[in-house]
């Protein structure tokens, strides 16, 4: 039980403490050193990065944080590590919990963050926000979307959902 509380309390101490905005440097100087790293052909970067009971991935444009996944090793947020690890990148802006959207929390500017309870991703508002201009984000105006990631529909090989609204392949037949 001692065991139990001692790994809660470490685990709690050492919730994430980057934010979304920071530099490369200063995530790299919160996290340590990156396990492994990622650049796409307009220079975006997603970098990993491992330290006790944490994995996180942090996606970098133009040198600055617009996206966080900070992953629970071994256990569960509770509700008080997300309520912190928001708070932390709430950049002096209120999160409000979304209750039709099970654990989504949105903030007036855009920011989007979702708990799954073993992790937290949090997504800047808009590139303009971390000094970004908006089309230097995949996806933004005159950019491509960004590549499939494993594990989604588009990365296993297979077609993509088609869009709401679209009729499904068998009733166009």
């Amino acid at each position: 039980m001692l065991t139990g509380i001692l790994a809660g309390l470490f685990l709690f101490s050492n919730v994430a403490s980057a934010h979304l905005g920071d530099s490369e440097k200063q995530v790299s100087g919160t996290f340590g050193a990156e396990t492994s790293s990622q650049t796409d052909s307009s220079g975006n970067r997603t970098a990993t990065f491992e330290r006790p009971g944490q994995l996180v991935i942090a996606k970098f444009t133009k040198g600055k944080c617009v996206s966080l996944v900070i992953i629970s090793v071994g256990s569960e947020y509770t509700g008080a590590q997300v309520a912190k690890i928001l708070n932390q990148n709430s950049q002096g802006k209120k999160w409000t919990h979304n209750k039709d959207g099970g654990d989504l929390w949105m903030r007036d500017d855009g920011a989007t963050a979702y708990s799954t309870g073993s992790s937290v991703d949090i997504q800047a508002p808009t590139p303009l926000d971390v000094g970004i201009p908006s089309t230097a984000i995949p996806g933004g105006p005159s950019q491509p979307s960004p590549p499939s990631l494993p594990g989604t529909p588009e990365g296993l090989g297979m077609p993509p959902a088609p869009p709401t609204g679209s009729p499904s392949p068998s009733a166009a037949h």
